[in-house]
Order: structure tokens, then sequence, then C-alpha cells
């Protein structure tokens, strides 16, 4: 089957990015999963495995029926997973005490099955989703294979040798995770407008002023209005207008975009 790609996803790891990434714009876990249906049609994969482990001991101080409703929701999660077109979903197990658990044998499976796919193969491009550089090994092994890897990881959280040991390696950006949730999720946490442009306010109320590399950030809101917008002089994009109901939201988008900003009291602005 000439041509064909695979996609391998380590489910911990793109599930832990996407929550951070979710909860540093808006300050709350994120309702609803991802879309993963979307990441195998983006990374145009004929199959997809996912890989995860079901977390069955029961935590500290919880109640059998918080216990049984929490592996519940597990496993309609994964049920889910299994019933998208072209998944597979292969499960580790869980070990440890309260006090530390660790999943075992995900790596293997994950390295087992790329491995198998590739020397049958059944593939001529891998794309894996993961950070931990104890992929490494198989990566190498599946390029003398001859077969193409791409590795999607999180720029913040993935190992540097493991992306440069693939083919290419593909930096996931905050705004893809995004696409990537739920339209539920989206319909609940919708992220800023952004333009390089923006109609002049009237009467506008300053209601934070920062600096970014000594360049001006201004967060103000017209009299009245309901809508904060922020502006911004880019040293690379130019002026940059971003909008949003929320305030925090606003500027924690913005921070996440164009780095930490240094926020001044008004009265010393």
């Amino acid at each position: 089957m000439d041509g064909d790609t695979y996609l391998f996803i380590d489910g911990r790891y793109l599930g832990e990015v996407f929550r951070h990434a979710m909860k540093e714009v808006f300050a709350v876990e994120p309702s609803g999963e991802m879309d993963l249906a979307l990441i195998r049609h983006e990374a145009g994969a004929k199959k997809a495995f996912y890989y995860d482990c079901l977390h069955d001991l029961r935590k500290e101080p919880e109640t059998d029926a918080e216990f049984k409703a929490r592996v519940e929701i597990q496993q309609r999660v994964f049920a889910n997973i299994r019933s998208l077109y072209g998944f597979h979903v292969q499960l580790g197990t869980l070990k440890g005490g309260h006090r530390r658990r660790e999943q075992k044998e995900v790596d293997v499976l994950l390295a087992v099955d790329m491995l198998t796919h590739a020397s049958n193969r059944n593939m001529t491009r891998a794309v894996l989703v993961a950070g931990d550089l104890d992929f490494r090994p198989i990566i190498e092994a599946l390029i003398r294979l001859g077969i193409f890897v791409e590795v999607w990881y999180e720029k913040k959280s993935a190992a540097k040798d493991l992306f440069d040991a693939a083919d290419y390696g593909r930096p996931i950006s905050w705004r893809a995770l995004y696409t990537w949730g739920t339209m539920e999720l989206r319909a609940v946490h919708r992220v800023p407008e952004e333009s390089n442009g923006h109609a002049s306010l009237f009467d506008p109320i300053i209601l934070h002023l920062g600096l970014i590399d000594k360049q001006q950030v201004v967060v103000m809101r017209e009299q009245g209005g309901k809508m904060n917008v922020l502006r911004f002089e880019s040293r690379y994009d130019g002026m940059v207008w971003m909008e949003h109901e929320d305030q925090a939201v606003l500027e924690r988008y913005f921070s996440m975009r164009y780095g930490p900003v240094e926020w001044q009291p008004l009265r010393d602005a």
C-alpha cells in the first residue's frame, strides 16, 4: 500500500498539553474532549492509533461511587475514540501507590505497533504525536526501514532530541490545539478576535497599560461598551488589535501569543 500514512498518538501527552494550553488562556479545565478525527484528517492518515492508560486505581479519599463514576467516564472516552473512523485504541496499565503512579507498557505498545506496521510495509509515512525522548530509538529504527517519520510536538514540553531525530518535526501551536477542541469547547471558550486595524474607539476608558520590550500594550473599552480592546504595536506585525468580552482572557491570550507583559498600575503609567 504505497503512500499510506499512519498516525500514532501518545494520548496522555496530547491530553496534558491540550489541558495546559486551554487553562493558560481560559484559566479553567477545558470542558469537552478533543476532536481526534480532525487530527487524523490533518495528518492525512489512513489509520490512527491512540495509546493511553485506564486510571483504575482508587484515589484518596474517593468513595466507591466517585471511583466508579470516574472510571466509567474514562471508558466512555476510549469507546468514543474507538468508534471514530480508522481509529484503534491500545491501553497500558497503571502501577504505583497513592502518591506516585506511573503508566506502564504504553510506550512499548506504541513502539511495537510502529515497528510492525513499518516492517510489513503497511505505511510509508508515520506521524507521531509525542514529546518523550524514549521514542527516539523507534523513530531511528523506522527511518532505517525507509519510513518517513514526522513528530508533532509542543515546544515547551517535548525533548529536542526527539523531533530532531525525525525526518520532520512540526511544533503544535496553541491555535492548532484550540482548533482540535470540540465544537462544544469552542462554543463555551471563545478566543479573542484579531485584526491589523480597528476603528477608532469613541471616548475610550483605559483599563490596563503594559510593556513588552519597551513597546506599549493598551487595554481599553468604550464608555458603556462591553467589548474590551487591546492595542499593541508589534515590531514585526505592525499595529495589532484584539478584542474579547472578558478582559482577563484577552490579556492571557495576548501574553501567550507575544510573551509576558509588564503590566503597570494606571496611577504610575
